[in-house]
């Protein structure tokens, strides 16, 4: 790499656009062509029949009820099929937003834990590796999964290190309990591991003690 384009890579204002540059060429380039794999018609069926039905409660599959995910991933496809009708790409857009979210959020992790350029790396790295490149914008849940436990941990990272933002310990569980809206339990148990497993290698109790901190959990 040479000397300029180094130092224009150094430069924290360009980080953000060339990220969401690279994320939308990333994550957009599959958008329209047809559904493939089971899943993807699968979630497909689930949304068209609760638009047919207009039962936005209740989840159906072929007949009968669907308990297997929550409706959060469902009601957002619905909400882009209204607004763009139906196609490939209304049904992926869920997915696609959530990815550009996650890269997003782990350069503001990666800023706030490390350095800008650290963020900048493994934000990049997020939108260019295989399962970035190929998950991401699928219409299934685990992009927006993603999103939610990154988001959260973002969060309670920033409230944790930084005194002056101890409000974001609510968006942290917020994102914590959206993602339980996406895929049950399993937005929760790695999060919340590693929050304890952090708290326990430094001994600190003071989180306990923090308001917001409670607020979030309720």
């Amino acid at each position: 790499m040479n000397t300029s384009s180094g130092a224009f890579l150094e430069r924290p204002a360009f980080h953000i656009p060339l990220l969401l540059v690279t994320g939308f060429l990333a994550f957009s380039s599959n958008a329209s062509i047809s559904l493939f794999g089971e899943t993807e018609g699968l979630y497909a069926i689930v949304t068209h029949t609760m638009m047919a039905a207009q039962d936005y409660v209740h989840l159906w599959l072929r007949g009968e009820p669907y308990f297997s995910k929550p409706p959060l991933f469902f009601w957002l496809q619905a909400g882009f099929i209204h607004a763009l009708g139906w196609s490939e790409a209304a049904l992926r857009l869920p997915s696609i937003l959530s990815s550009l979210g996650t890269m997003i959020t782990t350069y503001f992790l990666g800023r706030l834990l490390f350095s800008e350029m650290a963020g900048f790396w493994g934000a990049l790295v997020c939108a260019t590796c295989y399962a970035g490149l190929w998950f991401g914008p699928l219409a299934i849940i685990d992009p927006m999964l993603m999103f939610c436990m990154t988001l959260g941990m973002y969060a309670w990272a920033r409230a944790y290190f930084q005194e002056s933002s101890q409000w974001w310990y609510l968006v942290a569980f917020v994102a914590l309990a959206l993602g339980s809206m996406v895929k049950t339990l399993h937005a929760l148990a790695l999060p919340v591991l590693v929050m304890g497993i952090f708290l326990c290698m430094r001994r600190d109790r003071q989180v306990f003690r923090e308001p917001y901190f409670w607020v979030g959990v309720v």
